[in-house]
C-alpha cells in the first residue's frame, strides 16, 4: 500500500482480478511469440497468488520451454523462495525503493528497509540472480538521496539494477 504506487491496495479506482493459472499456461505454451526468450512474472505481495498461480505457471514453463524466468513478487518466506527456485525461476527482482529507513517507513513501503535488504542478501546468497533498484525523484529526495540510493545499490550483491522515475498517480497520496 505504498504511498507512491498507483497499484496500491487502497486504490479502489483500479479494476482488479486474479489471473487463472491454466489460462496463462495455455496462452504462454501455445500462443507466445516465438521470438520471446524471457518472461518476468510480477504480482503484488500476495502469497496466495504465488502458490496458486505463479508456482504452477513456472513449473509448466520450465518443463516445456527454454524461457528465462524471472519473478518480482515482493518479500516472501524462505520456503516460498525455495519453491519458486525449484519450480524454475532463477532471477528475483526486489527493489529496495528508498535507501533511508525513515523515508521507507514514511512512504509506507512493504515491511522495513532492513527486512528488504536482508531478503535481497539472502536471495543472492542462495543462488538467485538478484536485481534491485530504487525510485528516483520522490518528494524530498534530492541529489543526495539519489547518491545514497546508488551507494546502497553498489553495496548489494546484485546482478542487475534499475532506476524507476517517480511519476505521481491520481489515486495516490503523493
Amino acid at each position: 500500500n505504498c504511498s507512491y504506487c498507483g497499484m496500491r491496495r487502497d486504490n479502489r479506482a483500479l479494476s482488479r482480478y486474479r489471473a487463472d493459472a491454466d489460462a496463462l499456461i495455455e496462452l504462454l505454451l501455445n500462443h507466445r511469440p516465438r521470438s520471446m526468450t524471457d518472461l518476468n512474472i510480477q504480482t503484488g505481495e500476495d502469497p496466495v497468488a504465488v502458490e496458486e498461480i505463479v508456482i504452477p505457471l513456472l513449473r509448466a514453463l520450465r518443463s516445456n520451454t527454454e524461457l528465462g524466468l524471472s519473478v518480482c513478487l515482493g518479500t516472501l518466506t524462505t520456503a516460498h523462495y525455495q519453491e519458486l527456485r525449484k519450480a524454475g525461476a532463477s532471477i528475483y527482482i526486489m527493489k529496495f525503493e528508498i535507501p533511508e529507513a525513515g523515508a521507507y517507513r514514511e512512504f509506507k513501503a512493504p515491511g522495513s528497509l532492513d527486512e528488504r535488504l536482508e531478503h535481497i542478501r539472502w536471495l543472492a546468497a542462495n543462488g538467485w540472480k538478484v536485481s534491485s533498484g530504487f525510485i528516483a525523484g520522490l518528494p524530498g529526495q534530492g541529489p543526495e538521496g539519489t547518491l545514497r540510493s546508488l551507494e546502497l545499490a553498489s553495496s548489494l550483491p546484485l546482478s542487475g539494477c534499475s532506476v524507476s522515475p517517480f511519476i505521481p498517480g491520481d489515486e495516490t497520496p503523493l
